[in-house]
């Protein structure tokens, strides 16, 4: 109890601490619309998207962000020489991820629509599917409805499923999730754990997954 009340405490006071709405990262600059998810708020999102640098293609390659929110690792991927697309259902986050890319000159597809729909025809094109999901298991207060990871976890459940049809039989699902997310989410999602480790922010503990599809699946 004592451990969830300093974590509480430590993450609102270190979040009005550190919360910019423009900073640059990996060599690019970016800028947050109001409503849009802050990543230095968030900063699980810099590890994220340092674990997705570190595994992806030595060449270009097709790579798919669902959820991209402010667009931070499709534009870190774009300007590394990847085609990207990124997806998300929020107009807001949209918007301030195609700024981003605009900004820094990249070239990202950036799509507004819920994954079901945008995913219909593109099965096993992409090289890396990056799978930032909301992970949250309480129903949060309307601010942060967009972490909320839905009853037993059926967002990321479906997050996991179109990344399953949509990578490529040899390419690989990149995702994080918190300590707190019960681990047969990810385990019992049907797809092949290739690679797991634990990073640590502040007070919490972040699993970075790697997962391919079986060979039945291929």
């Amino acid at each position: 109890m004592i451990r969830n009340l300093a974590r509480r405490w430590s993450s609102g006071t270190r979040a009005a601490l550190q919360t910019r709405a423009d900073f640059s990262y990996a060599g690019a600059r970016f800028r947050i619309d109001r409503g849009v998810i802050n990543p230095t708020t968030f900063r699980a999102s810099f590890l994220f998207v340092d674990f997705c640098l570190s595994r992806a293609p030595s060449r270009p390659s097709m790579i798919l962000e669902m959820g991209c929110g402010c667009g931070l690792a499709s534009v870190a991927l774009a300007m590394e020489g990847h085609r990207v697309v990124a997806l998300d259902r929020s107009l807001r986050a949209a918007k301030c991820a195609r700024e981003n890319a605009r900004r820094n000159g990249c070239d990202v597809q950036v799509v507004t629509s819920d994954w079901a729909s945008a995913l219909r025809s593109r099965h096993r094109i992409f090289d890396r599917v990056l799978i930032n999901p909301p992970f949250l298991l309480s129903r949060p207060s309307r601010f942060e409805r967009e972490l909320w990871a839905g009853e037993q976890g059926g967002r990321l459940k479906d997050a996991l499923r179109a990344a399953g049809e949509v990578v490529a039989d040899d390419g690989e699902i990149v995702l994080i999730t918190s300590e707190r997310t019960p681990r047969p989410w990810v385990l019992e999602s049907g797809l092949d754990l290739r690679h797991s480790e634990k990073r640590r922010d502040w007070l919490e503990d972040y699993h970075l997954d790697v997962l391919m599809r079986t060979e039945s699946q291929r």
